[in-house]
């Protein structure tokens, strides 16, 4: 089933177009990766889906739903999450408070509870230090409150960006089993990821940006064997 279509989006930076006519689909319980070069735009289209960048054309569905025009808080509360690059955590606030930020949008307590046990459940390090500054959190445990605190808004859909970027490799396959769990768990996931081979391989499509076009997809298994993108971003 399909629960977001992205149809002939544009986006721009002031005058500066950065995306152009892109068409994509994510389906129900889907790991779908974006994969490309630094600077291809990317991050560009998870910012423009979650209504961060507000200067866009064509149209976002969701559920049946445009939401080309919604601001980024609604868009949230529609089941939209953004776990952004850099993590943009509140380096001055608790782990705790962090996660809590997540939820700032819902109002029943006791599920806020329950998705809280269930972030601590996945992710252990962090119920260890909720009383901790993010701040003072290594790499891969802000990556985790990151995560963690999507998790909080209670999304259909997250929108990861940089899963692995500058983490330690045992940190990095965590991560990815998380993502697996999180699959489990009903929510879709859209991956931008830098390093291609771990983009293609824990994703079940992906689709290849260049300078803000798509230029190719398909499954994730067969690009990961397709000769162009080996050669392009692989170095085989």
């Amino acid at each position: 089933m399909n629960i977001l279509s992205v149809r002939n989006l544009n986006s721009y930076y002031g005058s500066a177009q950065a995306l152009f006519e892109i068409s994509l689909d994510l389906f129900q319980n889907e790991i779908l990766s974006l994969v490309g070069a630094n600077g291809a735009g990317k991050s560009t289209l998870l910012k423009t889906i979650s209504g961060l960048i507000l200067n866009r054309s064509g149209d976002i569905v969701l559920d049946g739903k445009s939401i080309i025009y919604a601001p980024a808080d609604k868009i949230v509360g529609l089941g939209i999450a953004h776990v952004p690059e850099g993590r943009r955590l509140f380096p001055g606030m608790t782990v705790m408070d962090n996660l809590l930020m997540g939820a700032y949008l819902r109002k029943n307590k006791e599920d806020i509870k329950k998705d809280l046990e269930y972030v601590f459940e996945i992710f252990p390090r962090l119920k260890e230090r909720r009383n901790q500054l993010a701040g003072k959190l290594s790499g891969g445990e802000q990556q985790m409150c990151a995560i963690g605190r999507g998790i909080m808004s209670s999304p259909k859909i997250l929108l990861i960006d940089e899963l692995s970027l500058g983490l330690a490799p045992k940190i990095v396959d965590e991560l990815i089993e998380i993502v697996a769990v999180l699959r489990r768990r009903g929510i879709s996931i859209v991956l931008v990821e830098q390093d291609v081979q771990i983009g293609l391989e824990i994703s079940d499509r992906a689709y290849v940006i260049e300078h803000g076009k798509i230029v190719m997809t398909g499954l994730s298994k067969d690009l990961l064997i397709n000769e162009s993108i080996r050669k392009a971003y692989l170095g085989i």
